[in-house]
């Protein structure tokens, strides 16, 4: 078949068309395949880089006669850091570079120096610095983890025989006063088994509450004329629960972290605040090994264990589970969470008896009467769900990474003047709370560059938070001095914004229902802090006493939900503590 000319003219044509359109397309695909090796490899090499920078500051604090700096250490591989002295005030410093296919790759770190912001950190090598709580005792026991140190758990069990099952309230008195009366017998014996126990009667003082409040829901069955006291015994009484005081009287080589002098005085160390006033940085990593489906643990804080308050604390913790399984329904944000949520709580000591008890409320059916045993004396004050983007959970397996480390900024202060006019007036004293959260990995990128964003804080692009020794050589902090915020320093996402950040998804309505605390979500974007703030009257320290002697407890730890028994630990590692000051040389 012959092919006229005017249609080879225009074959010819298309085929030019195929062939530029296919080079070009080819052209396309190996721009696109370099552009994203190269974007791989750059991250990599960078985050090589970073490890070998945090490795030169290790390695500086592991000697026991410093090098004379600049010093450069070479790996076989041609990797180094460079240790060096660099700024005003002077500060150690170290470069990690790494080298590739595009050139060499660089990242500096900086320790701080010695006027930096004091800090007290316990790395949980014994338990010196702890002390049992006097009202929920538990254990705390010194375990290695991954060749580190840290403090184990071991709940105590308040085991009230059918707990959960239907018997007579009769049949459950009965039970309770046969425990109280053999913890009253053990400590009168010439031997008893526990001293420490018994040198508060603390369980003997709780079944005696236990009866007592048992014997008043039967006196009001029997006065509306109910001949069946049958009930559902509530499972809170044998929730397994640990609360450890962190010992600051003695943690500063034997002599008291300065919180008393800092509250007592309007200039500490050269810083002016107000007076009776206690703000500070408080931080613990903290893991679950193995996988729990069931438990809570994270920080004490305005822990006051005198007899008249009795067990007053606001709480911060990371927790998972179901309501009705082992920890107490009123600290779980959902019925069933079964991703981990982090939340601001409130316990207090509401009926004066110098115990935390549980709710137990009945209903006798139709219509009454309702009986409430126990008041609930815990609540839920602020809650997020961690998302799966702030590399926070392991992938899609709803556990939180282990070591992740909760931090919270309490600034005791007055009220501003932008944040007055909701439920605070100007002037008005207030507990003012941020709440941060990091693990040991890098975060989409390891975090930005100063300037780039106004939120830098709020997003997901962090550094890793590492362990102390052997994983890393000194404790993170935020950075606040946005002058100072750098790549290498952005280790956590502070908690707050909207939904496309870690956003409180709950904050309590004001009055809170229980505690009757004022709370209120604020927080200025301007300063990187946007609805990132909870403002609450709850535990504010101007009634705290004017002799050092009689200061409460302040500061501590709390696990629920892990019985003795349980495969699973709770597990405490790096707690670290610090008082409130302008500190423009953080890393």
């Amino acid at each position: 078949m012959r092919i006229p000319c005017n249609s080879r003219g225009a074959l010819l044509i298309s085929l030019i068309l195929t062939l530029t359109v296919m080079a070009t397309l080819g052209a396309a695909m190996i721009y696109m395949t370099s552009s994203s090796s190269y974007g791989f490899l750059a991250s990599t090499s960078q985050q090589k880089a970073y490890y070998m920078a945090y490795s030169g500051l290790t390695y500086y604090d592991a000697q026991p006669v410093k090098p004379t700096l600049p010093q450069t250490y070479r790996l076989a591989n041609g990797d180094r850091f460079i240790l060096a002295v660099d700024g005003f005030p002077e500060r150690l410093s170290s470069t990690g570079v790494v080298s590739g296919p595009f050139g060499d790759t660089r990242v500096k770190l900086f320790a701080r120096n010695t006027d930096g912001t004091p800090e007290w950190v316990d790395t949980m090598e014994d338990t010196d610095n702890w002390l049992p709580d006097a009202q929920t005792q538990g254990r705390l026991d010194t375990d290695v983890v991954d060749g580190n140190a840290a403090l184990r758990t071991e709940g105590e069990s308040f085991d009230l025989p059918e707990a959960g099952n239907d018997v007579s309230l009769q049949t459950a008195i009965d039970d309770a006063a046969a425990i109280r009366d053999d913890y009253e017998a053990q400590r009168n014996n010439s031997d008893p088994f526990s001293l420490e126990w018994f040198a508060n009667d603390f369980y003997a003082r709780y079944w005696s509450a236990v009866v007592g409040a048992l014997e008043d829901a039967r006196d009001i069955l029997i006065a509306a004329g109910v001949t069946d006291d049958t009930v559902t015994l509530p499972t809170e009484l044998s929730q397994p629960r640990v609360f450890g005081v962190f010992d600051w009287p003695s943690v500063n080589g034997g002599a008291a972290i300065p919180f008393f002098d800092y509250w007592n005085s309007t200039i500490n160390d050269g810083v002016s605040h107000d007076v009776t006033s206690l703000s500070y940085d408080l931080q613990v990593k903290t893991a679950v090994i193995p996988n729990a489906t069931d438990y809570l643990s994270g920080l004490s804080l305005r822990l006051d264990n005198t007899p008249a308050n009795g067990g007053n604390l606001l709480g911060l913790s990371i927790v998972r589970g179901r309501r009705g399984n082992t920890l107490p329904d009123r600290l779980l944000p959902v019925d069933d969470a079964a991703t981990p949520h982090i939340i601001l709580w409130a316990q207090k000591d509401l009926n004066g008896d110098g115990l935390i008890t549980s709710l137990w409320e009945h209903t006798v059916p139709p219509s009454g009467p309702t009986l409430v045993l126990w008041p609930e004396e815990r609540e839920i004050l602020a809650y997020a769900e961690l998302p799966l983007d702030y590399c926070l959970l392991q992938g899609n397996i709803r556990y939180f990474e282990p070591w992740l480390t909760l931090l919270v900024r309490l600034d005791e202060r007055d009220v501003r003047p932008d944040e007055a006019g909701g439920e605070f007036s100007a002037g008005e004293r207030v507990n003012a709370v941020k709440v941060f959260v990091s693990t040991p990995f890098l975060c989409n990128g390891g975090g930005s560059i100063s300037g780039a964003s106004p939120n830098l804080m709020l997003d997901n692009r962090r550094g890793p938070n590492q362990r102390l020794a052997p994983f890393s050589a000194f404790i993170n902090w935020p950075v606040f001095d946005r002058t100072n915020f750098r790549i290498t320093n952005d280790n956590f996402n502070l908690m707050g914004g909207n939904v496309t950040q870690i956003d409180w998804t709950f904050i309590s309505g004001s009055p809170s229902p229980t505690m009757g605390f004022r709370v209120e979500l604020t927080g200025r974007s301007t300063e990187w802090e946007a609805d990132a703030v909870i403002l609450t009257d709850g535990f504010t320290t101007e009634s705290y006493s004017p002799n050092v002697d009689n200061w409460p407890e302040e500061l501590g730890l709390h696990a629920m939900g892990l019985r003795p028994s349980d495969t699973p630990a709770i597990y405490f590692d790096d707690y670290a503590v610090r008082l409130k000051r302008r500190d423009p040389v953080l890393r």
